[in-house]
């Protein structure tokens, strides 16, 4: 927090009454003609100040940025090909969090460490943390088949919603009434850039669609490392014949058993792609794709890519990782 000292400059600071003081070269004794000069310069820092704003993945963060445009200031709390399922705050992101505006989270168990960071922090729920994957039910297993309306409410809950660009749109949506409701003088500006956001997210939708359409449905099969294309797949008529990994985080073991079933579903179907992040370690996959004759791919999974890199924005990514999948289903295909 910038003191006031530091706000106004020397020759605008009040002294003693009836003392001298020169600004822009005339001379002033009145000391209330000061004090109106260091008001008004305070109530236009003030007006100017962006809303801050944390957000827990730069994938959330670079929608956020495109919403609120000029009038905000994104911060990315997780850093960029860090695991979310792993990632431990720090104390700086402690104090990121508890300066903040609003917080910005996935929610649907994405972000385990929230509930103590926000404990720890002091920040509350409700006057900070927005969940953008709020009001629409996510994919799950049949003993959680129910709407996600917190970050407590997470249970065998996928949180890979990202994959799907019209769960991104349930993000603007979110995104955009918190930023209306918190600072409504920039609502407008905060609806038009959700607007034309939202149109980019239709039209990048089209796009994938035709992609994964040019390739045939049986030829359409893929391995993961854990079930984080599944919105995907939904959404554009992939098949995740398996994973290495038994459910939607990372922080899990395969056994023996359960990699040999894979590489005879692998061999029954004709999977011969299998799709590993750049955050993991690929040892287990290249192994398997060894065994079976497939090959193995990368793409970014939690995170943007480093910035200035491809797939560094959330449309670039999704454009990257169709392309990185639809060559390799279409190079694979018998």
């Amino acid at each position: 927090m910038a003191h006031l000292a530091d706000l106004v400059p020397v020759e605008m600071q009040l002294v003693a009454p009836h003392s001298w003081r020169t600004i822009e070269g005339v001379y002033v004794n009145n000391p209330f003609l000061g004090l109106g000069l260091v008001l008004l310069l305070l109530t236009t820092f003030s007006e100017a100040a962006p809303l801050r704003i944390v957000a827990t993945t730069s994938l959330i963060a670079d929608v956020a940025a495109a919403v609120g445009g000029n009038d905000v200031e994104v911060t990315e709390l997780i850093p960029r090909t860090v695991d979310p399922h792993a990632y431990e705050p720090t104390p700086r992101d402690m104090a990121r969090l508890q300066n903040a505006d609003v917080i910005f989270a996935n929610g649907l168990g994405l972000e385990s460490f929230l509930d103590r960071f926000l404990a720890v922090s002091g920040a509350t729920h409700e006057n900070k943390l927005v969940i953008v994957s709020a009001g629409r039910t996510p994919r799950t297993d049949e003993q959680h088949g129910k709407e996600i309306t917190s970050h407590h409410d997470h249970g065998e809950t996928d949180p890979h919603v990202w994959f799907d660009p019209t769960w991104v749109q349930l993000w603007v949506e979110n995104i955009t009434s918190a930023l209306a409701e918190r600072d409504p003088e920039h609502a407008s500006t905060y609806r038009s850039n959700a607007a034309s956001y939202h149109n980019q997210l239709s039209t990048l939708d089209g796009w994938i669609r035709k992609q994964f359409d040019a390739i045939q449905p049986q030829q359409r099969i893929i391995v993961t490392e854990h079930n984080e294309l599944g919105y995907l797949a939904d959404r554009y008529g992939v098949t995740v014949i398996g994973t290495l990994l038994p459910n939607f985080t990372a922080l899990t073991e395969s056994s023996a058993r359960s990699l040999a079933l894979l590489q005879k579903q692998m061999q029954d179907s004709g999977a011969r792609v299998v799709v590993v992040s750049y955050s993991a370690n690929s040892t287990m996959a290249e192994r398997l794709a060894r065994d079976t004759g497939a090959r193995v791919v990368r793409i970014y999974t939690h995170s943007l890519a480093p910035i200035g890199s491809d797939a560094s924005n959330y449309l670039s990514f999704m454009s990257a990782t169709t392309t990185t999948l639809t060559d390799a289903l279409r190079e694979e295909a018998p």
